[in-house]
C-alpha cells in the first residue's frame, strides 16, 4: 500500500505536525507518507515476535512507525466508515449533552483532535511512546486541551464515567478484547455512545492484529455477543452503540456467563449472517459495514 495504489488527501497541518515533531521539512513528511507501507511495521513485528501483553505494549514504545502508517490511513478513503460514524455522533450527540469523550487507543490522535475541536472534554488513552508523544504533540500545535492517560498495563485506571467512548482499531491488537471491551463499559454512562470497529481480519501485512481474536471471533460470528454483554446496544450496525441500564447489563452478564459455559443463549436476537456484519477487515483489506 503505497501512493501508487491508494489515493491519498494529505491535511496541511498534518505535515506541519509531523515536521515539527520530527525536525524535518514537510517535503520530506510528504513523501514519508505516500512512500510508507504498512510491510514495515509487519516485518518488525515478526522480527520481535511479542507474546505477552507486556511484550506488545513495548513493541508499540519501541518505534515511531505506527505515526506514518497512521498518518497515511487518516488520509486515504479507506477510513470513510469510521470518520462517518464520528459525523453521525457529533451530529447527533453534541457537547452540551454529552460532553465527555474518550479516545481509547487513539493513535496519533486524529479522532480526539476533531471532537476536541467540536468542544467536547476529551481523554486521550494509549500506550506510552512516540505515537502518544505525537498525539500530545499534535494538540499543542492547534492550542487545545487535552487529558492524557498512559496505558501501562491491561486495564489502566481511566477517570470516567464518560459521555462518548471512541475505540477504533484497537481492541484486535490486545489479547483479551473482550475483558477491555467489559472494562471499558464500564466507565461509559447510562445512555452513553461508543463508536467501536474491531477489525478482526487475517492480513499479511498486519500480523499485529492478533490471530488469536480471529480465531475466537469471526469463525463463529460471535462477537456481538461480547458487545450485549457489555451493554451495548446497535444504534448503527456495528460501529455505533449505546449503554444500556445497569440492571439490563446485570442481566446480559448473567447470560453472557450461562451461554459461555452451556453453549447455549436464551435469546430472540438475530444472529448475524456472516463476517461482513460485524464490521471485520477481510484478507483483502476490504472493510464492510451496513
Amino acid at each position: 500500500m503505497t501512493a501508487t495504489n491508494i489515493e491519498l488527501q494529505i491535511d496541511p497541518l498534518d505535515l506541519r505536525d509531523a515536521s515539527t515533531f520530527f525536525n524535518i521539512s514537510e517535503d520530506a513528511c510528504y513523501e514519508r507518507i505516500i512512500s510508507y507501507h504498512p510491510r514495515e511495521l509487519a516485518e518488525l513485528w515478526r522480527k520481535l515476535n511479542p507474546q505477552t501483553p507486556a511484550e506488545i505494549r513495548s513493541f508499540y514504545q519501541s518505534t515511531d512507525l505506527y505515526i506514518w502508517e497512521l498518518l497515511q490511513w487518516h488520509a486515504s478513503a479507506r477510513s470513510d466508515v469510521r470518520w462517518n460514524a464520528i459525523y453521525e455522533v457529533i451530529g447527533s450527540f453534541p457537547p452540551k449533552t454529552h460532553p465527555r469523550v474518550l479516545d481509547y487507543g487513539c493513535g496519533i490522535g486524529s479522532v480526539a483532535l476533531y471532537f476536541a475541536e467540536q468542544g467536547y472534554k476529551v481523554t486521550v488513552a494509549d500506550i506510552p511512546g512516540p505515537t502518544l508523544q505525537f498525539a500530545y504533540h499534535r494538540f499543542r500545535n492547534r492550542g487545545l486541551l487535552v487529558e492524557l492517560i498512559e496505558v501501562k498495563e491491561d486495564l489502566p485506571q481511566l477517570s470516567g464515567p464518560y459521555d462518548i467512548l471512541v475505540c477504533l482499531d484497537v481492541l484486535e491488537h490486545v489479547p483479551e478484547p473482550d475483558r477491555l471491551l467489559f472494562h471499558l463499559a464500564r466507565n461509559i454512562r447510562k445512555g452513553g455512545i461508543a463508536i467501536i470497529q474491531a477489525s478482526f481480519g487475517i492480513a499479511e501485512d498486519w500480523p499485529q492484529h492478533l490471530i488469536g481474536n480471529w480465531l475466537r471471533f469471526v469463525p463463529t460470528n460471535n462477537w456481538w455477543l461480547y458487545c450485549k454483554a457489555a451493554g451495548f446496544d446497535d444504534i448503527m450496525p456495528n460501529i455505533i452503540y449505546r449503554k444500556t441500564s445497569t440492571l439490563k447489563v446485570l442481566l446480559r452478564r448473567a447470560r453472557h456467563w450461562f451461554w459461555l459455559r452451556t453453549g447455549i443463549f436464551p435469546s430472540l436476537m438475530r444472529v448475524p449472517r456472516h463476517a461482513s456484519e460485524l464490521g471485520v477487515i477481510t484478507s483483502d483489506d476490504q472493510v464492510v459495514t451496513p
